[in-house]
């Protein structure tokens, strides 16, 4: 949140699971090209800008506030799916939020993209996946990702998301299949 009050975007991209980061940007164009062209040439820094200065601007538009009057306030260590998270409180003077984070191989904790905002980008994934095929290099990328989209299926049922729930076991059953 810090790196991205002050436009450290590169910073911000450190901070996220790389991996489901360059899924999210390919996403947001349902490009298998662009998906092949940031494994192969990485994030350039004006895809990075792009994709953070429109993320603070959601979080403004969720929160009511800047990214700035967003702060973290603990986290609460789980283990799911053989993988182990936290859940970081987030709070604003207009609106509360949670982070997850996961603990990568190399013991550093990243923001989990999936795990927090899966129930928002299932309805997305359903149909690229299901455009690309079983197999292409997107669908395999998401199939590692299952521990975090789990994640997000399961607070997605705390929540009562009926349609973020039914959004991510459509998502689950075609990369469990």
């Amino acid at each position: 949140l810090d790196a991205l009050s002050i436009g450290r975007y590169g910073d911000a991209d450190r901070a996220v699971v790389g991996d489901q980061f360059v899924l999210l940007l390919a996403l947001e164009s349902y490009s298998a090209d662009l998906y092949d062209d940031l494994v192969a040439n990485g994030i350039s820094p004006a895809v990075s800008r792009n994709f953070w200065e429109s993320f603070v601007a959601g979080v403004r538009g969720f929160t009511g506030a800047d990214i700035t009057e967003v702060d973290a306030l603990g986290a609460e260590p789980f283990d799911a799916y053989d993988r182990f998270f936290a859940a970081v409180d987030a709070q604003s003077p207009r609106g509360d939020l949670t982070i997850v984070a996961v603990q990568g191989e190399d013991g550093q904790w990243r923001v989990d993209m999936f795990a927090t905002f899966g129930p928002t980008f299932a309805p997305l994934f359903n149909p690229w996946v299901e455009r690309l095929g079983a197999g292409s290099p997107p669908e395999r990328a998401l199939a590692g990702e299952l521990p975090s989209l789990r994640v997000a299926r399961d607070r997605a049922g705390q929540l009562q998301d009926e349609t973020a729930l039914a959004e991510l076991n459509g998502l689950l059953a075609i990369l469990d299949g």
